[in-house]
């Protein structure tokens, strides 16, 4: 079937090819969306809309582009996230998508490399951005496990429990200028993305998941066994 995202992809490859004579210097995929809900809550359907979006978005682009690329021996940069690499509760499925990319890239990367494209994964920290506000995220219901920690899930969906956020224009630039200079390999950009590439390279992972669990809820002792209490009159009622 033939979608209106393939149309407008193929319409794009069609003026570009035009406009620049069969070549494109830079292609950089930077759509995508978010879900913030615990791995068994949340909505399946809305995961699989984020996949399309975040993941075989980026392939579709690739691939449609990938000859003007190649002829003018470009470079391609896909936007990932500090969630492919950090263990986010309550963002287990936006990890995983952003993780896919990552892997896909990294392939794309030596698969490309004898027409002599670079590829180039750009692992984004926090930046100011609208993909809190899409409505995509998954509401909690009342029923889950983890209801005593909605307080957190929901911080989490808005946004607000982070605020070393990068303004998007200074991001966008640094990214331009990294991709511009010839960057090869992946590039770490946003709010607290060298932080990110600091820990996952030299801590040991139990100091790191325990890093990752502060502000989830996760990390109370009280709601924790507000949860684990939940779970026991589940199985018992």
């Amino acid at each position: 079937m033939f979608d209106r995202r393939e149309e407008s992809i193929e319409t794009a490859v069609q003026i570009v090819n035009t406009k620049t004579g069969g070549k494109l210097d830079f292609l950089i995929n930077n759509a995508g969306l978010g879900i913030v809900a615990p791995a068994i809550d949340a909505d399946i359907k809305d995961a699989k809309k984020m996949f399309d979006a975040n993941f075989w978005g980026a392939v579709e682009m690739v691939q449609a582009f990938s000859p003007l690329i190649i002829s003018a021996k470009g470079t391609i940069g896909n936007v990932a996230a500090l969630g492919a690499i950090l263990h986010v509760p309550w963002m287990s499925f936006y990890g995983a998508s952003k993780a896919a990319l990552v892997n896909w890239t990294e392939v794309l990367r030596l698969e490309m490399a004898p027409f002599r494209v670079k590829v180039v994964p750009i692992m984004t920290g926090f930046v100011h951005t609208n993909i809190f506000n899409q409505g995509h995220g998954t509401s909690l219901p009342r029923e889950s496990l983890y209801w005593p920690a909605h307080k957190e899930i929901d911080a989490r969906s808005a946004g607000s429990d982070v605020t070393e956020k990068m303004d998007a224009n200074v991001y966008a630039n640094k990214v331009v200028n990294d991709l511009t200079n010839g960057a090869d390999g992946r590039i770490y950009r946003g709010g607290m993305s060298s932080g990110a590439k600091f820990i996952t390279t030299f801590l040991p992972n139990s100091m790191v998941d325990k890093m990752m669990l502060g502000g989830t809820g996760l990390d109370k002792p009280a709601e924790l066994q507000a949860i684990q209490a939940a779970r026991k009159a589940t199985k018992t009622g």
